[in-house]
């Protein structure tokens, strides 16, 4: 068998975007990766497993979503390159997602690493016998670094109804709404947004028109 030491891979990742719906998180992300074939014969792609995960960061914690696999490319000649598709949709609760004291706004721009650890099996086996009758291993690892995307809307609607669980607004919803209105993040902003933040539909309204600057 040849020596042999993992093979790195390479991966394309959209924004990894983060939404809230009724205290969970919801992510949804796409990669492309890409894999070498070194030997000097054809293979047959006829399976490859796949281990995939959001790494530690300050802010997040070791997180594994769930993901769907497409294989594009089923032939890749001699020293020719491979590609398959991972489509990560998954809802998480956010105490498995969040740090200690992170909340689902302070993540937007934050960059994670992603890896993909995966095994490719050519005629159904995890190795290839070349030309010369080298053994090939076929396990890979790619790494790459996603920028988080955060869906103001949904934040604030995460808040309101963790909050108050769709009842009049007090004052501690208005804080928070006075503290996210552009301009307004300060005590004064914060207090304003207590007064004048009286119903759920107001709240909507706001950020909707201010902040989204939707008609």
């Amino acid at each position: 068998m040849k020596s042999f030491k993992v093979q790195k891979a390479s991966m394309d990742c959209s924004n990894m975007v983060l939404s809230a719906k009724k205290g969970n998180l919801v992510l949804d992300m796409t990669c492309e990766v890409y894999f070498t074939n070194p030997t000097d014969v054809s293979w047959k792609v006829t399976r490859i497993d796949v281990e995939a995960h959001v790494l530690r960061t300050k802010y997040t914690k070791d997180l594994t979503p769930s993901y769907t696999k497409d294989i594009i490319t089923h032939t890749i000649p001699p020293q020719g390159t491979g590609e398959f598709e991972l489509n990560f949709h998954d809802t998480l609760p956010e105490s498995g997602v969040l740090g200690i004291g992170v909340e689902l706004k302070d993540l937007a721009g934050t960059v994670v690493p992603v890896q993909v650890n995966f095994t490719v099996y050519t005629n159904g086996k995890p190795y290839v016998v070349d030309s010369r009758g080298n053994t090939w291993p076929l396990a890979y690892s790619a790494t790459q670094y996603v920028r988080i995307s955060v869906e103001l809307n949904s934040i604030v609607q995460h808040i309101v109804a963790d909050t108050v669980a769709g009842v009049v607004i007090g004052a501690t919803v208005g804080a928070i709404v006075g503290s996210i209105l552009p301009g307004a993040g300060t005590g004064a902003g914060a207090v304003a947004g207590a007064v004048i933040g009286g119903t759920l539909g107001f709240i909507y309204g706001v950020i909707w028109h201010g902040v989204l600057g939707r008609p």
